[in-house]
């Protein structure tokens, strides 16, 4: 009978750690970033596309990744403190998550996750993207490659400076 009991907790235990290896999220599978701080993981990469898994993406993914590092990098250039605390944000973000936008719009909410770099929650699934968006933005804080290196290998093309703009916009 010892015998008995013994062999069934052990299946069990097995059974258990099977299924709690099974439950986890298969995004971070699939995530191919070494594991590091942003800083760290920044200093292994020369280009954007050279960051696993980016030359992948379709144009419009890599354009989407260039708008949140963008403005991600905007934000900490002006250095403002957040506008939000951090469980608003991540209110805010499960209810995003829950509402019609993402049903029709899918990729509104990994891009809000990657605006906010959370990567808990209902952001767990796009956990490779926001790390990608951290990474990006640190190498443009190192100066490794400047927002222009970054916009024509990622959108295929830079934006117009400022400058430019105010020069070709409204006058004709």
């Amino acid at each position: 009978m010892a015998c008995i009991l013994k062999t069934a907790f052990s299946l069990c235990i097995v059974g258990g750690l099977a299924l709690s290896a099974s439950a986890a999220p298969t995004a971070n599978a699939d995530d191919m970033l070494p594991e590091g701080t942003p800083d760290e993981i920044a200093g292994l990469f020369h280009s954007a596309l050279d960051v696993p898994d980016v030359a992948s993406w379709l144009a419009e993914d890599r354009e989407d990744l260039l708008n949140v590092v963008t403005l991600r990098y905007k934000n900490r250039l002006i250095d403002r403190a957040p506008a939000a605390s951090l469980d608003r944000v991540k209110g805010y973000v499960e209810q995003l998550a829950q509402s019609e936008l993402v049903q029709e719009f899918p990729n509104a909410l990994r891009q809000t996750c990657g605006q906010y770099g959370l990567t808990e929650g209902s952001c767990a699934r796009h956990r490779g993207y926001v790390r990608r968006a951290l990474v990006l933005e640190e190498m443009l804080a190192r100066q490794q490659i400047t927002l222009g290196q970054m916009e024509a290998e990622l959108a295929g093309a830079t934006r117009p400076t400022l400058e430019a703009w105010r020069q070709g916009v409204g006058t004709e």
